[in-house]
């Protein structure tokens, strides 16, 4: 089982188009809970090189 990358700050950046919180697109987050594991991983590691690319968002 692969763990959601969410912490609860859900607020979309709107210029951006992800969250402030996880750095997920809304179609990823709303996909979330019916993708396979293999998915899953890649989703969680496409928001990570969008936090490292990115970085810090302020939360609003």
């Amino acid at each position: 089982m692969v763990k959601s990358p969410c912490i609860n700050v859900c607020r979309m950046h709107a210029e951006l188009g992800v969250c402030r919180g996880c750095y997920r697109t809304l179609e990823e987050i709303g996909d979330w809970s019916t993708l396979p594991d293999t998915e899953k991983r890649r989703v969680a590691q496409e928001a990570e090189a969008r936090r490292a690319k990115i970085g810090p968002l302020e939360i609003v």
